[in-house]
């Protein structure tokens, strides 16, 4: 067995998440954020991060605007996605959530499957449509959209 040791010259670049921004300069979004990335639409960023409060520890998705390079920490949970308006959907404490810039608005449950096991995953820019999936009792995950009127 031939084994070779991995030293600083042969050793992988770190990966790294960046946005490449239309002036032509890049962000590095890990750096920013000081957490993972999970999505990027039209100037927004959004994270994954934890907070500890004592023993407990909460979900947050922290939320990057490239235009203006503040960040805030608007959405408490697990944020799925973001769209153009900063805009946000995931699992909140109200179970799956969209928050917009001043409201949180809980998404509604399907019969026969638990508030915090159905996930949005994606949505339109406008709002409008959003996407996820859902277990239901004996069954595996299904597709759920919840369309606004």
């Amino acid at each position: 067995m031939n084994s070779r040791k991995v030293s600083a010259e042969n050793r992988p670049p770190a990966l790294r998440q960046l946005a490449y921004l239309l002036c032509g300069n890049r962000a590095d979004l890990a750096r920013r954020l000081r957490h993972p990335a999970v999505s990027i639409r039209d100037g927004w960023v959004i994270g994954r991060a934890s907070v500890k409060r004592g023993n407990v520890s909460y979900g947050i998705g922290p939320r990057w605007n490239l235009l203006t390079g503040g960040v805030d920490t608007t959405f408490l949970g697990v944020a799925s996605a973001i769209n153009m308006s900063g805009w946000i959907v995931g699992q909140g404490p109200l179970g799956a959530e969209f928050v917009t810039g001043s409201a949180v608005v809980p998404l509604p449950k399907l019969g026969g499957s638990a508030r915090s096991s159905v996930l949005p995953v994606t949505f339109s820019d406008d709002g409008v449509t959003i996407a996820g999936r859902a277990p239901l009792a004996g069954s595996d995950r299904v597709a759920v959209v919840w369309a606004c009127r």
